[in-house]
């Protein structure tokens, strides 16, 4: 017997259920899970089997974050090839690059590849944080669509809400923080 590292059939059933609940979008390959440690073709089935689940029905957001900007652009591109409606960027890993690097880097994506960015800030990981200017200073970018905020400081939600306006979407990552967050300005 083969092992299968990963279990399609489980994530076909839960994103049926998702779709059954009425879930309006999905994150899949985000840095959370396991994503990191998936081959390239294990990745392609995971966009393949959401694609083919949910696709058209709720939003998919895929994780195409890498420490490498064009590594990235690739990956952006072929999440938009498997059918992704958004791409979640996270911040460059381990290189700790300037807020100056991250524009660059998150512009430079955004650039080159033809699918909404929700850039991903989460400085326990990472070792880097993006900061309130840097993300407003993005969300000028018409790719560019909002932000997934694991600082766990709540008190960013409102000046970037009051800066970048209703359209740039403010999503908590830090579960425990989501109410708060959300009454602060964030959408979730």
């Amino acid at each position: 017997r083969t092992l299968r590292l990963v279990d399609i059939a489980t994530l076909r059933e839960l994103l049926r259920w998702h779709k059954a609940e009425g879930t309006n979008g999905v994150v899949i390959l985000g840095t959370t899970g396991e994503a990191s440690t998936l081959t390239s073709a294990e990745k392609e089935e995971v966009m393949a089997a959401t694609r083919e689940e949910v696709g058209g029905e709720m939003a998919i957001l895929v994780g195409t974050g890498t420490i490498s900007t064009e590594a990235t652009i690739a990956a952006t591109k072929q999440a938009k090839l498997f059918g992704a409606d958004a791409a979640l960027v996270v911040t460059p890993y381990y290189v700790k690059p300037s807020q100056a690097g991250l524009v660059a880097h998150f512009t430079r994506i955004a650039d080159a590849v033809e699918l909404p960015i929700v850039l991903y800030n989460v400085p326990g990981r990472t070792g880097v944080d993006m900061s309130v200017e840097t993300t407003v200073a993005l969300s000028r970018h018409p790719r560019i669509c909002g932000l997934k905020d694991a600082t766990g400081d709540n008190t960013r939600a409102a000046p970037m809400r009051a800066v970048c306006g209703d359209d740039f979407r403010l999503y908590s990552g830090e579960d425990a923080a989501a109410r708060e967050y959300v009454l602060q300005g964030g959408d979730g």
